[in-house]
């Protein structure tokens, strides 16, 4: 059964056999069992061409726009992909996520097509389109700002929705009633960040916490993947050594790191070479230059000498002119 709260995505997604939206759907998978990804390639041959939809899969995400995962996934994607949740058949019904799609294995023929015109309605109404990345961007630079401060303090973040997160900057750890998920979408307006009292220091215990540097660098990973990179850095930079491996979990971030070990690169160089846009290598270099793993060069470009410019005399010897000039006083 293919399941969906079209009110908490935003749309009225209905769904008629014989729809036609003419558009290409490029379907892939990640962290799904083998077995149904072998199920998705056959129907996706099977069901191409019907109800208007041209159908491919493909074993690159990045050019995918629906994408079928796991009910832990938590990897970035980029935010113009439907994300499609594979229930498994033996979990309950309250394992399905309460927003977005989902599809209970095994995957067949009737509800593999309905959650590919789902997921193409979405698609048509804009729904995946990609979202305000206001809220991520500021959690990202005030995480990166505290740990630039070098103040390791427990430090509440406030959201006007009422919810929390409280992040111990001396062990890397956070805890938030938001999920993962939640926090890389970025709907949200954040607070005043302030210091925890005692009892929230105490509470902060007992709460199963989270690894920072992965919610940092997923962060980046996905403000990367945004158009508008913000204020973007100039100048020169290189790395003072490898990031974590959260970082190089990006398909271009290990190319990009060799790169700017080797030598020191503009932002534009670093892009032309690597392959990763100026957004992405713009937020990578912003979280390594506040992990430490960066630092800004300045490089001094020689100027070119001036070839035509001859030899010049301060006292040139008089011509023989002159001197009859001089000589006859006809100055």
């Amino acid at each position: 059964m293919c399941t969906f709260d079209a009110k908490q995505l935003g749309v009225g997604v209905t769904t008629r056999p014989g729809a036609a939206t003419g558009l290409d759907l490029v379907v892939g998978a990640d962290g799904i069992a083998f077995k149904d990804q072998t199920v998705l390639r056959s129907l996706l041959r099977v069901m191409d061409g019907q109800h208007g939809l041209r159908l491919k899969f493909s074993d690159e995400l990045l050019e995918c726009n629906v994408v079928l995962v796991p009910s832990h996934w938590a990897s970035p994607l980029p935010s113009s992909c439907v994300s499609v949740c594979v229930v498994s058949e033996e979990a309950p019904d309250e394992a399905a996520p309460n927003h977005g799609l989902a599809i209970r294995a095994p995957l067949r023929l009737t509800n593999t097509s309905t959650m590919l015109r789902a997921a193409a309605k979405l698609l048509d109404l804009g729904a995946a389109a990609p979202r305000s990345q206001s809220g991520l961007a500021a959690l990202l630079e005030t995480l990166l700002q505290q740990i630039r401060s070098k103040k390791n303090h427990i430090v509440v973040l406030p959201f006007c929705d009422g919810s929390e997160m409280v992040v111990s900057f001396a062990e890397e750890r956070y805890y938030s009633s938001l999920r993962i998920e939640q926090l890389l979408e970025g709907n949200f307006q954040m607070g005043e960040p302030r210091r925890a009292n005692a009892a929230e220091t105490a509470a902060l215990a007992g709460k199963q916490d989270q690894r920072l540097r992965k919610l940092i660098w997923m962060a980046t990973h996905r403000l990367g993947a945004a158009t508008d990179s913000g204020a973007t850095l100039s100048g020169y930079f290189r790395l003072l050594r490898w990031p974590d491996a959260a970082a190089l979990s990006h398909p271009r971030f290990p190319r990009l790191a060799a790169l700017l070990t080797s030598r020191p690169q503009t932002i534009e160089q670093a892009s032309a070479v690597s392959g990763a846009s100026a957004a992405e290598i713009n937020y990578f270099l912003k979280t390594n230059l506040a992990l430490g793993f960066a630092e800004a060069v300045e490089i001094v470009v020689p100027r070119k000498p001036n070839s035509t410019v001859g030899v010049v005399h301060t006292n040139p010897a008089p011509s023989m002119l002159g001197r009859i000039r001089d000589r006859l006083k006809l100055w």
